[in-house]
């Protein structure tokens, strides 16, 4: 999605989610249980993969767009709230992020 910048000579900046296709989220697939993606693409950093609150959070941090503009264009605008506080919240508990 394509968001209004906040740098000048930046007029539109992308968010997006990125999801690689593991055995895990393979799985998922051929089994038909796309619900259970999200938490795929949260728990896949490492093999490079993002939300698109994790996109917004990155955005945000850079300075490449404000966090108005993040939280209208979230999914999930009150999650990604938090997120910009250092907090994130778990399916099963919530957690500081340093």
């Amino acid at each position: 999605k394509l968001l209004k910048g906040a740098q000048p000579g930046i007029p539109r900046v992308p968010a997006c989610e990125i999801m690689v296709v593991n055995p895990t989220a393979r799985k998922l697939i051929a089994e038909g249980e796309d619900a259970k993606l999200a938490a795929v693409i949260r728990g896949g950093r490492e093999e490079g993969m993002q939300d698109f609150n994790q996109s917004l959070i990155k955005l945000v941090k850079e300075g490449y767009v404000t966090e108005d503009v993040a939280l209208e264009a979230s999914p999930n605008p009150e999650q990604l709230a938090m997120n910009l506080k250092g907090i994130e919240l778990g399916s099963d508990r919530g957690a500081i992020i340093s």
